[in-house]
């Protein structure tokens, strides 16, 4: 699997610095290990980022139709 960087570490640093009107979500995850996610957000996190925990925001239940971790509609 390969994946792209939506934005790098020194931009982010800039414009948060700057104030810019972004948000930042922290939502590392371990599956075998649900509590590590937060654990670690509690431990250090960038400033003002919000944790997003997979299961109990990222997820919606499964209906039989979807996978184990269904994305929630963001427009509800």
């Amino acid at each position: 699997m390969s994946h792209e960087t939506l934005i790098s570490v020194e931009d982010l640093k800039d414009m948060l610095a700057q104030g810019a009107d972004v948000l930042v979500f922290d939502c590392e995850f371990e599956l075998g290990a649900p509590d590590v996610g937060p654990a670690l957000y509690r431990q250090g996190h960038i400033p003002t980022a919000r944790y997003a925990h997979l299961d109990d925001d990222l997820a919606a239940p499964p209906d039989g139709s979807n996978g184990r971790h269904p994305c929630r509609h963001l427009s509800r």
